[in-house]
């Protein structure tokens, strides 16, 4: 993650990534005290080639005490990852926020 929303009145947020894909959901170990957080988070997400044409959600929150907040989210196309095979350092500019960044690699 890079430059992520400040959701903290006080002090720096406690990111961490959910990742979805349709039924299955991936999550990441939380960053403490960071707003460009480095998770190192790797998922195995199988998908069936000619067949999917789906989405894979990428989602970050803020954890805290009761209810976490969210500080944005991305899709990947799943038919745009079938068709590079690898993508290595690529960044996508998060949504629902002010501001943040996601950097991702992936390869099938």
């Amino acid at each position: 993650g890079e430059n992520l929303e400040k959701t903290e009145i006080i002090g720096k947020s406690d990111p961490y990534v959910i990742v979805q894909y349709k039924d299955r959901k991936y999550k990441s170990k939380t960053v403490k005290n960071n707003q460009n957080p480095v998770w190192d988070f790797e998922v195995n997400i199988p998908v069936e080639e000619n067949v999917d044409n789906g989405k894979i959600l990428i989602s970050i929150f803020d954890e805290d005490i009761g209810k976490d907040d969210s500080m944005g989210n991305a899709e990947l196309n799943v038919c745009d990852l079938l068709t590079n095979n690898e993508i290595q350092n690529n960044i996508l500019k998060l949504k629902n926020c002010k501001s943040g960044n996601i950097w991702y690699s992936a390869s099938v």
